[in-house]
């Protein structure tokens, strides 16, 4: 597991299960609608884009975060 950013005083998650592998998911931890932090497990590609999403503080949805249609790498071109 991988943890990006502090889940601390976070008021909502969201789970966003990996398609091509089954032990892998990442929960996204949010406070106030804003992306705080996330528990990546075996998924480091989410995990490097989940430290830039939450360090270049990009305003990303739970929706966009969860929905397996969204490429995450794209969120970053905001």
């Amino acid at each position: 597991m991988q943890i990006a950013g502090l889940n601390h005083g976070y008021e909502q998650t969201v789970v966003r299960q990996n398609q091509s592998a089954k032990k892998a998911l990442v929960v996204w931890y949010f406070k106030q609608e804003h992306l705080i932090a996330a528990d990546c497990i075996n998924s480091p590609k989410e995990f490097m884009l989940a430290k830039q999403l939450i360090a270049r503080n990009i305003a990303v949805t739970p929706e966009q975060l969860i929905d397996p249609e969204i490429d995450l790498a794209e969120l970053l071109n905001v």
